[in-house]
């Protein structure tokens, strides 16, 4: 059997959490960023069965394609944390995210992710690992505690300079003209 081990007595969580950010400090990941389990991560993609996506409706990738396609074209990585029982995620995609203006701006201006904070299958991001711990009633994905400083509320959303440092972490629900505003700011 596993030993399980908790989010509070994880004493590597604070060493991860410093590697992580030194790590995306030091500028673009290798070839061998990836999903560890299973090869691949699912990718939320909001478009219909069109062939050319739609410029109205935000581009969602994984995180591991985000930081490949920053090779080739480096703006910053926009990463929504949500879990599926957060109603004001469900708020955020319906209201604000949908609205083309908003997916317009994200579309020209950033890499979209949407990454899980409780579910997503671990991931390697120069070489350090990444997976969801136990923590309470549900587990924490390790990516998304470092990424967050610990601080788990959702929705909550980081943008990720060209060098990898982070620029902001933004929380909670917006409508589309401050959220718009906001990430003017942020850039």
């Amino acid at each position: 059997m596993k030993n399980k081990r908790s989010i509070l007595s994880r004493g590597s969580l604070a060493a991860s959490t410093l590697t992580l950010l030194s790590l995306l400090a030091c500028g673009q990941p290798d070839n061998s960023a990836s999903s560890a389990a299973n090869g691949q991560q699912k990718e939320t993609q909001l478009t219909t069965n069109q062939e050319e996506p739609s410029a109205d409706v935000i581009q969602w990738v994984s995180i591991e394609k985000a930081l490949e396609a920053q090779k080739g074209d480096p703006k910053p990585i926009f990463i929504d944390f949500y879990t599926d029982w957060c109603g004001w995620c469900k708020v955020m995609d319906n209201k604000t995210f949908s609205r083309p203006e908003v997916a317009q701006y994200m579309n020209a201006n950033f890499h979209a992710v949407k990454f899980n904070a409780e579910k997503e299958a671990p991931l390697t991001i120069n070489g350090q690992q990444f997976e969801v711990v136990d923590a309470g009633r549900r587990g924490i994905h390790t990516f998304a505690y470092a990424v967050l400083n610990g601080q788990m509320s959702y929705p909550s959303y980081v943008i990720l300079d060209q060098q990898m440092q982070r620029l902001a972490i933004l929380k909670g629900f917006k409508e589309a003209e401050p959220f718009l505003q906001e990430l003017k700011q942020v850039q």
